[in-house]
């Protein structure tokens, strides 16, 4: 096995959130290239019904679809994995959250939930991120 491939059924699933466990899917950032648990859509989903996130008749479902929608949605996951990584290093460690990765999370939030809004705020050097609703 290649060092940028991980065994997706040997991954933690310790984050405690499952937006920090999906940014983890990378096993480290820091590495050239990033070892990396997702290689396809269906490692997407697998990854899905492991963290709990989606029930089997369910990840057999979203596994059936089309090639070409296969490979659109998992390139959207993984810009949207990229950008979540940009947003928690920025908080850790105590920055502004790149207004671009905010803009993607807010575009994938109004597909996906058009009700909902993120804000980052920024309160005594901190930067803390606000969810709220937008019913217009």
């Amino acid at each position: 096995m290649n060092a940028t491939v991980k065994a997706l059924d040997n991954i933690e699933i310790v984050g405690g959130h499952p937006a920090v466990d999906f940014v983890n899917t990378v096993h480290s950032w820091r590495a050239d290239p990033p070892p990396d648990y997702l290689f396809t859509f269906d490692d997407f989903i697998d990854w899905s019904r492991i963290s709990g996130l989606l029930p089997p008749k369910s990840a057999a479902r979203f596994k059936s679809a089309p090639g070409q929608a296969k490979a659109e949605a998992f390139a959207e996951a993984i810009k949207l994995r990229a950008n979540l990584h940009r947003i928690f290093v920025a908080i850790s460690a105590g920055k502004a959250v790149p207004r671009n990765s905010l803009d993607h999370l807010n575009d994938v939030l109004h597909r996906t939930a058009p009700w909902r809004r993120l804000v980052a705020e920024r309160r005594e050097g901190r930067t803390t991120i606000r969810a709220g609703w937008n019913f217009e």
